[in-house]
């Protein structure tokens, strides 16, 4: 499913939380087990769980969506891996990490965010 923002000018695959928005089905490129690591796991586990974006629960898209705008930087309407890749940099000043500490940290949000198709 892809989130478009209604009359704002913004791209229509764009995610932009602070605009109202409308879901969508895509069927150009579903994830699935071809393109995406984690259901590649899943099904060599013997797991068929497909992710529905329809079934989520409206408190939890409201979260997701001020996440996103936690995590767009420049508040341009679209996440890129730069500005997801800032927050473990944050994390030296809030908890005073070390160098090897924020490098474990980037390497783990980069695969994570990769895998989610940032």
């Amino acid at each position: 499913a892809v989130v478009s923002t209604q009359s704002t000018g913004i791209h229509p695959n764009t995610l932009a939380c602070n605009n109202p928005v409308q879901y969508e089905s895509r069927s150009a490129m579903p994830l699935d087990e071809t393109n995406n690591e984690s259901y590649r796991y899943l099904r060599s586990v013997g797991n068929m769980w497909q992710f529905d974006p329809e079934d989520l629960h409206p408190k939890m898209i409201s979260r997701l969506y001020k996440r996103f705008d936690t995590f767009d930087l420049d508040s341009d309407g679209r996440m890129d891996m730069d500005e997801i890749l800032y927050w473990p940099d944050r994390m030296r000043q809030l908890v005073n990490a070390t160098d090897e500490q924020v490098e474990k940290m980037r390497s783990a949000v980069h695969t994570f965010f990769f895998n989610k198709g940032v």
